[in-house]
Order: C-alpha cells, then sequence, then structure tokens
C-alpha cells in the first residue's frame, strides 16, 4: 500500500490503462465519461472513501472509459495490481490491507 499525499492530479483518465486501485481517504471526487450526445455524464460524486478506479479497466488490462476528477488536494492511498494478487495469494496479510 502506497500514500499519495495533497494530490490534485486526476488517478483516473479516459484511454489510459488502470494498474492502481486508488481509494480516497479525504476528498470530494467525481467519476464522469465523455459522450457524443450529453458531453460530460456523472457517475458519482463522492465526499470521501471512495475507490477511484475503473474497475474493469483494472481486472482486465482495458482502457479506462471514466475520468475521475479531484476537487480539492486529497490524501490517496493506492496498491498496485502485482501487489494486490500478492495479497490474494496470503490470506493473512488481509487484516492488515483492511486496517489501513
Amino acid at each position: 500500500m502506497h500514500f499519495w499525499k495533497n494530490v490534485s492530479d486526476p488517478p483516473v483518465n479516459s484511454g489510459d490503462v488502470t494498474s492502481e486501485v486508488f481509494i480516497a481517504k479525504k476528498s470530494i471526487s467525481q467519476a464522469y465519461r465523455m459522450s457524443e450526445i450529453v458531453k460530460q455524464q456523472t457517475l458519482w460524486i463522492e465526499p470521501k472513501m471512495k475507490f477511484l478506479t475503473d474497475m474493469e479497466s483494472f481486472r482486465r488490462g482495458t482502457t479506462d472509459q471514466m475520468n475521475v476528477q479531484l476537487y480539492e488536494d486529497s490524501d490517496v492511498m493506492y496498491i498496485a495490481h502485482e501487489d494486490l494478487v500478492e495479497l490474494y495469494a496470503k490470506p493473512d496479510q488481509w487484516s492488515l490491507f483492511g486496517n489501513v
């Protein structure tokens, strides 16, 4: 698990491949996607403790279909895909992940 302090850059950008799961401890964030019919379609707006990850991209290695915007400097935790897979292999380590 890694910490990314005072984040203002978006962690998820449409067209990229997500290789980390991001969790905002404190943030106001918005997930949205662009379409030709509606210029910006909001998927959710959350004040804190939200996964900021395109889970489909994370699981399958496909390109992101959404963007995540952070509206303030934020404290974000993240874990890389390979580190998460390693946690799956060591069930006793899950308690450490859950207490972060």
